[in-house]
């Protein structure tokens, strides 16, 4: 299921709405997390060494029962949603350090003899990672074998990732009309591709591979992340909770899917937990806590995962691109991408489920980071996912603005502390 980020577009109008408080407030927040119907979140914001600001928001459910759990920023854990692209770039890089894979080369040769990917239209241009990295490759959506890929429980895990790939690119209905190249656009099966493309690599199930070669060197626990359900105590975990405003017809067969339920005469309805045959792209689950740890290695040029500067410049550098139906001012490097909100320019990821969106940004120079994980929803175009969008956007703003400026206002400090030390005495 397609789901964009919309609310980027309206940053620039909703940006300053929020009353500058420095640090934020729970009850300066609150209140528009309860406005937005987001009836829980967590606020981590980062510096390349420590965590400078951490607040946490109600609880793992809507509803007024003994049952349910407060959000806690260590145990509490979210579904991250398309953050969950982010592993997949650095994984990509981790095989190109390894000369095991090339960026530019025809995928295809990874890919034999489990499959054979070609734009039906294009057939002679080749589709390398950097495209499907990129969301260059040509790749659009097919809603049937998507929504196919949804599955209560753990149930993905007795499905090959390459089976559902090989389904899907036997129907033609999944490809843009545009070649491989450099119009971009956004897709989820092109990024499980490129998953699929380092499970064949590394001899290894993508999902073992995360937990492997990226959360164990960070020391994110099976406890703290992972794409597994049963790796977590339920209680943990943050439930999905659609708001009732207005269900769209691909919705609807979605919650149809899953078994979802309205809850007693209230306006909500519980989405079973469940996982996707197409993981890889947005079903990984983390603490705030523990998505700190991967934010901050980000500040640190992932110096614990990559050997080589030049590796994160690749994932952030931004080829000449165009996006094929959106227009957007989104830029994309390697899956990371760059976005102009208000008049900052800042660099990460969004994620957004039934029931889940989340943001993960730095600044331009990284030198500091910020993550929002909520319980919202902007699945459809109404009313109070728009006012989840304005309140994710002026939160974020709120947390640059003030901890940037105490950045600077520290940086000065030191600054002048060190002039007078340099002062020869008199």
């Amino acid at each position: 299921m397609q789901i964009y980020w919309f609310f980027i577009l309206i940053a620039s109008v909703k940006a300053d709405t929020l009353q500058s408080q420095c640090p934020p407030t729970a009850s300066s927040i609150q209140p528009l997390l309860d406005k937005a119907f987001m009836y829980g979140a967590a606020i981590v914001v980062v510096n390349a060494s420590d965590i400078v600001y951490q607040q946490t928001f109600g609880y793992d459910s809507p509803l007024n029962s003994n049952q349910r759990q407060p959000i806690n920023d260590s145990n509490s854990v979210f579904l991250l949603a398309s953050i969950s692209k982010t592993f997949i770039a650095v994984a990509a890089m981790q095989m190109v350090e390894a000369t095991r894979l090339n960026l530019d080369t025809d995928i295809n040769e990874y890919l034999s003899p489990i499959l054979n990917v070609v734009h039906p239209q294009y057939s002679n241009v080749t589709i390398t990672m950097r495209h499907l990295l990129m969301h260059a490759s040509g790749i659009g959506a097919n809603a049937a074998v998507e929504i196919e890929s949804y599955m209560l429980g753990d149930a993905f895990i007795q499905i090959n990732l390459g089976d559902v790939l090989t389904k899907y690119f036997n129907d033609t209905a999944g490809w843009l009309p545009i070649s491989p190249g450099n119009r971009t656009f956004y897709s989820n099966v092109g990024t499980n591709l490129a998953a699929f493309v380092i499970e064949r690599l590394a001899g290894m199930r993508f999902e073992q591979y995360v937990q492997d070669r990226i959360l164990k060197p960070l020391n994110i626990t099976e406890k703290m992340g992972g794409y597994r359900l049963s790796s977590f105590d339920e209680k943990s975990l943050v439930g999905n909770y659609l708001y009732n405003e207005s269900i769209s017809a691909e919705l609807y067969v979605f919650l149809q899917r899953l078994n979802a339920t309205a809850v007693g005469s209230s306006q909500w309805i519980h989405i079973p937990f469940h996982g996707s045959s197409l993981y890889a792209s947005g079903y990984l689950r983390m603490s705030a806590r523990g998505l700190s740890l991967f934010l901050k290695a980000f500040l640190n040029n992932f110096s614990t995962l990559l050997r080589n500067a030049s590796s994160i410049e690749q994932m952030l550098h931004i080829s000449p691109q165009e996006a094929y139906a959106h227009p957007s001012t989104t830029k994309y490097g390697l899956i990371w991408n760059w976005v102009d909100i208000g008049r900052r320019r800042l660099v990460g990821h969004q994620g957004s489920l039934i029931g889940a969106t989340n943001l993960m940004l730095a600044n331009e120079k990284r030198t500091l980071g910020a993550i929002l994980l909520t319980t919202g929803d902007i699945s459809t175009a109404t009313n109070h996912t728009m006012e989840a969008g304005t309140t994710m956007i002026s939160i974020m703003t709120q947390l640059f603005d003030c901890f940037e400026r105490n950045q600077s206002t520290a940086s000065n400090q030191h600054a002048c502390t060190l002039f007078i030390w340099l002062m020869p005495e008199l």
